[in-house]
């Protein structure tokens, strides 16, 4: 149960982290152009893009639709984010003592997540992974954007890199973090 748990435990943050990058704290860090951030948000709808003019370009209708369906993936995320905290509410009050032995737990989950990333990243590259997971995200097909495009612009390779690279080192962080409080607890459970 406590690998359960600590798989719950670790699926939460990992989404929690993932979404992250829709905060208007992530975007002011990262100086992205907050155009979309509304949109992802869902304080606007996707139409309102097609008003969005950055340098006198604005958004294609593809492009639209794609962050329309970049938000539907985040609802779906802040959906399962919500079930798994619920869940480890659940055993937090019938079994706390499940939580306090499975703080270990998600470092090796990120450990193996991150291995498993770079392994992949370094066999495919960049380009076919992001293909990869894009195509797993968006199966429609509406995340190819041509060079010169308002999107492509404003959120390019580099910035998608960066991003994709902090959320993988955030994620390992927080994750050594609670190794570290769980190896603690159990140094002090020693005494």
């Amino acid at each position: 149960m406590k690998y359960i748990t600590g798989l719950c435990l670790f699926l939460t943050l990992a989404i929690f982290v993932f979404l992250l990058p829709m905060s208007a704290f992530y975007f002011n860090l990262l100086g992205i152009n907050p155009a979309v951030l509304p949109v992802l948000q869902g304080l606007a709808d996707a139409e309102t893009l097609k008003h969005v003019f950055v340098d006198s370009k604005g958004f294609r209708e593809e492009e639209v639709a794609h962050f329309a369906d970049v938000r539907s993936l985040i609802e779906k995320g802040q959906f399962l984010l919500l079930i798994l905290t619920v869940m480890l509410s659940a055993i937090m009050l019938h079994k706390p003592q499940h939580i306090k032995d499975s703080l270990k737990h998600p470092l090796a989950y990120a450990s193996g997540l991150f291995s498993l990333t770079a392994l992949v990243w370094l066999i495919l590259g960049w380009k076919k992974l992001t293909a990869i997971l894009h195509t797993m995200a968006f199966p429609a097909g509406n995340w190819r954007f041509p060079t010169g495009t308002l999107t492509i612009d404003l959120y390019g390779r580099s910035l998608m890199q960066g991003g994709f690279i902090a959320t993988v080192v955030l994620l390992l962080l927080i994750s050594a973090g609670l190794f570290y409080l769980g190896k603690k607890r159990a140094d002090i459970k020693q005494i």
